[in-house]
């Protein structure tokens, strides 16, 4: 059954109700740590936006969306990943994600927006990899559906394979380099953020993230 189908069932108002209960708040924005309080306008992120994170395979896309999504789950809000089919849960752990408030879903094969387009009727934030450059109509639709049910939607996709719709926000990761620390490794990122809830012109980011183990991603 196609995600955009009039005919397509609702998501039960049960489990809705169990997994979103932190979107009932009349809040506008959603939590955000540094450095993306301090480079977005809202100084949050804001309800049905969609923010587009590019980088190579490899290159820091995954740990910008999950240090990204970090301080929401902190305080109570749902986070579904969709498409990600190894997420590092101990990375997004050190990255300060709580666990217990993000659901998985892996491999969705060619269902990948159908999965996307249920979630989005159910959580406060939506994390999705497509298998590649999505069509301008499901991208459309994805964004739109977002901006309705005033949920945040976060595409990670590699540079060739960005949206063909345009984001609020875009993150571009210029380059990612690992360094040793005391305990852990350190990855320093260099990104350029851009959009109309960041200002007429780009801004460059610094940041660095701890490694967990030996995930990259």
């Amino acid at each position: 059954m196609f995600a955009f189908s009039p005919n397509r069932p609702e998501l039960p108002a049960s489990l809705k109700a169990s997994l979103r209960p932190a979107s009932m708040a009349a809040d506008r924005l959603l939590p955000l740590a540094e450095p993306w309080l301090s480079t977005l306008a809202d100084r949050g992120l804001r309800r049905g936006i969609h923010v587009s994170v590019l980088a190579p395979t490899g290159g820091g896309g995954l740990s910008v969306a999950w240090h990204l999504i970090a301080r929401a789950t902190q305080q109570g809000y749902w986070v579904g990943v969709v498409g990600v089919d190894d997420p590092g849960v101990l990375a997004m752990h050190e990255y300060g994600v709580d666990l217990r408030r993000v659901l998985f879903i892996p491999r969705p094969r060619d269902a990948w927006a159908e999965v996307a387009a249920d979630l989005i009727e159910g959580l406060d934030v939506v994390v999705v990899r497509a298998p590649g450059r999505p069509a301008t109509a499901v991208a459309r639709r994805l964004t739109a559906r977002a901006r309705e049910q005033r949920v945040v939607l976060v595409s990670v996709a590699e540079p060739y394979a960005r949206w063909t719709q345009s984001s609020d926000v875009v993150v571009s990761v210029r380059s990612a380099s690992w360094r040793p620390a005391p305990r852990v490794m350190t990855r320093d990122m260099v990104l350029d953020v851009g959009g109309r809830l960041v200002g007429p012109t780009s801004r460059e980011v610094r940041m660095s993230l701890p490694d967990a183990a030996e995930w990259v991603a």
